[in-house]
């Protein structure tokens, strides 16, 4: 292969139509040949001056080799988990996540990677999940849900909220769940997974107290299931009754362990109002008491540290070791 680059230009072609019988011979032979009865010539636009040179021209202008390393940009493209996120790439992109075979590309990249995890309960390891994800579940929703792959759609969406929980990451989960539960359960209503409409219960009642979605989400569920009776346990005492004791009832024992998770983001709110109705209800009560109020079970000394971090300045009179008590100070009206 010849070490010159071409010239990129203009190149013009002339259709020269044979005027005797002896140039329509020649003209036959040519094509024959793959001429074409065509006159070919390329001129070089140089953009510093708009001026036009034939390529019979003596050029002075000296081309420049591009520093570019284009083997690492093909490298890189080739990369699946390397790919941009859709919002950041061109619409015409045929190399971005808006191809759906390159969406599953992706997948079975995450698949392996989350088998590659070497502790389950590292929010750090699972954070680079969550980041994979993000681009998958933005790359399907700019191709109309894999273009109509609702199955796989859902199954990336659910596995999402899954990771999202992992990491700790509930700005991701937020988007995950909104998805899932409004848009893809939706165009598939046999694919509704009681899980994760439990989830998007507890993320209205212990993030955004939103009773209104989470009421909307419970009448989705079997109120005989598992699930049915904890999410109406749930919504009442943190909507209806605002009861601390039934909430860590529930925070100890519920269906599914990762539950827990999502309900830690309530229960300081939980245990603020616990103190608050103590403080007026009582003016001294056993450690153990307390403790059942603030969801802390066998640990006097974490009993105290809570209120004492909770309540600035402190609520607590004074503590009897010899009695297990805590003397509070009266709540002032």
């Amino acid at each position: 292969m010849s070490g010159k680059q071409p010239i990129e230009g203009l190149t013009v072609r002339i259709w020269d139509p044979p005027s005797s019988e002896t140039d329509i011979s020649k003209k036959a032979d040519n094509l024959s040949k793959g001429s074409r009865g065509y006159r070919e010539y390329t001129e070089q636009i140089v953009l510093s001056t708009s001026y036009l040179f034939s390529v019979n021209d003596d050029i002075s202008i000296e081309l420049k080799k591009s520093t570019r390393d284009w083997d690492a940009e093909k490298k890189k493209l080739e990369s699946v988990q390397d790919l941009p996120l859709v919002s950041r790439t061109d619409t015409t992109d045929s190399q971005s996540l808006r191809n759906v075979k390159l969406q599953h590309d992706l997948w079975d990249h995450i698949s392996k990677k989350i088998c590659e995890i070497t502790d389950p309960n590292s929010k750090k390891e699972w954070e680079v999940i969550v980041e994979l994800f993000r681009k998958l579940r933005e790359g399907i929703y700019a191709t109309n849900w894999s273009h109509g792959d609702y199955t796989f759609a859902i199954k990336v969406f659910e596995h999402s909220i899954d990771s999202s929980i992992k990491a700790r990451n509930f700005n991701e989960l937020s988007k995950s769940l909104s998805g899932l539960i409004n848009d893809l359960y939706i165009f598939k209503k046999d694919a509704e997974n009681p899980y994760y409409l439990l989830l998007h219960i507890l993320y209205h009642c212990c993030f955004v107290q939103n009773a209104e979605k989470a009421m909307e989400t419970l009448l989705k569920l079997n109120r005989n299931s598992n699930e049915g009776i904890f999410g109406k346990q749930l919504t009442k005492c943190v909507f209806v009754t605002e009861n601390p004791i039934s909430f860590f009832r529930l925070y100890y024992n519920n269906p599914y362990p990762t539950f827990r998770a999502m309900m830690d983001n309530y229960t300081d709110r939980m245990r603020l109002k616990a103190i608050d109705v103590m403080r007026k209800a009582y003016l001294s009560a056993s450690i153990e008491w307390v403790g059942i109020w603030l969801g802390v079970k066998n640990d006097n000394q974490m009993v105290v540290s809570i209120i004492e971090a909770l309540v600035q300045p402190t609520c607590i009179k004074s503590v009897d070791n010899d009695f297990q008590l805590i003397h509070f100070l009266k709540k002032r009206k």
